[in-house]
């Protein structure tokens, strides 16, 4: 059984955070990372993301103060909000025991699933915020896509807590060591 790699970030990490296509280009000429390490970096970016988003929404955000719309908005991110904490539990893909591969496939799956499901309220509230505002709406559909990605992020203890649950299902197979593969185009 593989060790968990930990998250593996340095000062140099920080421009592939806040600049995608960095990380897209490094990752595109072959000399990837550990596997592992590559989706904790993606999922770094994508909190990072909500945070640059922030910036944005407060300045291109609705300043009046108390307009009639308050309450629809606020109403709206609430409700996509709480609708995607509870889709990420009612959803949830099982893991693919067949193979390393397709354990590894069936978390990614899940994982990129769940990064949807939980972005959709901070994206809800960044549309509310500029077409109806008020400005701090996007926040609170922040900070449900932040609790949101807090249940999924590929932490050691949520892998374990995955781990765990396929061997109550009788799975002998590694979640790490399959996560440490390098994923193949054929499944």
């Amino acid at each position: 059984m593989e060790a968990d790699p930990g998250w593996g970030f340095s000062w140099k990490s920080i421009p592939l955070v806040f600049v995608p296509q960095l990380a897209i280009r490094r990752a595109g000429r072959g000399g990837q990372r550990d596997p592992l390490l590559e989706l904790r970096l993606v999922f770094v970016t994508f909190v990072a993301a909500i945070f640059s988003i922030g910036v944005v929404a407060f300045f291109l955000g609705n300043m009046s103060e108390g307009s009639e719309s308050t309450g629809l908005s606020v109403a709206i991110v609430v409700a996509v909000g709480c609708t995607s904490l509870l889709a990420q539990r009612v959803v949830p893909r099982p893991l693919d025991c067949t193979s390393l591969e397709f354990l590894a496939s069936s978390y990614r799956t899940r994982f990129f699933l769940r990064l949807a499901i939980s972005e959709a309220a901070a994206l809800v509230g960044f549309c509310l915020d500029i077409a109806l505002g008020p400005w701090w709406v996007y926040f609170i559909g922040a900070g449900f896509a932040l609790i949101g990605f807090s249940q999924l992020a590929p932490t050691a203890g949520h892998l374990t807590l995955d781990q765990d649950s396929l061997s109550l299902k009788g799975c002998t197979l590694s979640l790490v060591e399959a996560l440490r593969l390098p994923p193949t185009s054929q499944l």
